[in-house]
């Protein structure tokens, strides 16, 4: 039997078997604590890893065969970075179980990082746009060069206008979940400026073998670009999902089911989301435009929203991307004129084979990105900027 605790941000009691027995050993984990501490109650661990751990060695030497076992956690939040794995060793027994609780409050595990580096926005481009007395309470982060992997659903969710998200590598995501993306926008065709670009997205999925894909512009979302992304094995690469006004360039896409999908999900199956004058991405428009003079300033495009048929996506471009992958520009129930499609090109299996050698980092390198070697994860910008069609092989077009 093998468990693996997956972490987020949830109150937890874990429980391997039940029992009544009355006098267990205990086993005391705090915020305050120390891993190498003997974890008694005046000696408290600091994590679960090493409660568990020091549950193994004692088992090890034979000192608590025939002894039952709580390990108790103090109110507090245990950041883990990794998820805590439990074996069949770990495991108790119907008369001595072992048992993981919380004592005296909540004790939350949380699998991401604490951020502290937030500033004041000081960009008066950005500061003109935001009501005067709402101005002293803006702040922002820097969200650059980070390395974010190894969760059950989305590694960066996108709401609203002009976000930009580079030189990021996100591995192993969205491992437990369907219809997602790694990063992922959705259901607002009013948002406007958002740039996605220099990111490696890689090896991502889990039970899902279709709908997992590495940048998701799920329901309607709109007015985005996407360029000069690596994305390898991500099921599928970049999706459209009836928006329009975006822009998808410079990217390669490898080792997938399709590099890049664009659907009419507007005129078949979401239909009811945004056709009649109640639909609600018909309403959400409206209101947005209604209620945000300054979005409409900044965005006049979005005056002729309510002009054209919202409902068939328009203005989408694909340029320039490259791709090995079974499928290449897959366009569902959308047709060919709608889309500006131009200068993509195939990367075969055999031109791929000569770079084997340094592949990845040589792609990373060309596009712009560079994955230092002391810190995983963590990107450095460079100057370099090429069109991907004219600095990588590729033997057809489509």
């Amino acid at each position: 039997m093998r468990f693996v605790l997956m972490l987020g941000f949830f109150l937890w009691t874990f429980e391997t078997v039940h029992s009544a027995d009355p006098i267990p050993i205990q086993i005391h984990v705090s915020t305050s604590g120390l891993d190498t501490s003997s974890g008694r109650a005046e000696e408290p661990l600091a994590t679960l890893v090493g409660a568990r751990d020091l549950i193994r060695s004692l088992r090890d030497s034979g000192h608590i065969d025939d002894r039952a076992i709580e390990v108790l956690v103090r109110p507090g939040v245990y950041r883990h970075p990794h998820a805590i794995e439990f074996t069949l060793q770990d495991s108790g027994t119907e008369e001595f179980p072992i048992r993981y609780r919380s004592v005296g409050g909540q004790a939350i595990l949380s699998g991401g990082i604490a951020l502290h580096a937030w500033t004041k926005l000081k960009r008066s481009d950005l500061l003109d746009r935001i009501p005067l007395s709402a101005r002293p309470q803006v702040v922002c982060l820097d969200l650059r060069a980070y390395s974010i992997h190894d969760g059950p659903d989305v590694a960066i969710g996108l709401n609203g206008n002009e976000h930009l998200v580079e030189h990021n590598e996100i591995a192993r995501v969205c491992k437990e979940t369907d219809d997602t993306g790694a990063i992922y926008l959705s259901y607002d065709p009013t948002y406007r400026g958002n740039l996605i670009r220099r990111n490696y997205i890689h090896d991502l999925g889990g039970f899902s073998k279709t709908g997992v894909i590495g940048i998701y512009l799920d329901d309607f979302a709109s007015g985005t670009v996407v360029s000069d992304n690596y994305l390898c094995n991500t099921i599928r690469g970049i999706v459209i999902g009836g928006g329009s006004d975006n822009r998808i360039e410079n990217n390669i896409v490898r080792e997938s089911l399709a590099a890049i999908q664009i659907d009419a999900r507007g005129l078949t199956w979401a239909s009811d989301m945004i056709q009649g004058e109640n639909s609600a991405i018909l309403t959400l428009c409206r209101n947005t435009i209604t209620d945000s003079p300054i979005s409409l300033q900044r965005y006049p495009e979005l005056s002729s929203v309510f002009r054209n048929d919202l409902a068939t996506p328009r203005g989408n471009v694909v340029r320039r991307n490259l791709f090995e992958t079974r499928i290449g520009i897959d366009l569902q129930d959308i047709a060919r004129e709608l889309v500006a499609i131009d200068g993509n090109s195939r990367w075969s299996s055999a031109r791929l084979a000569t770079h084997s050698e340094d592949r990845t980092e040589s792609i990373l390198s060309q596009l712009g990105i560079e994955l230092s070697t002391n810190t995983r994860g963590r990107t450095v910008e460079t100057e370099r900027t090429f069109p991907v069609s004219t600095t990588l092989e590729s033997t057809s077009t489509r």
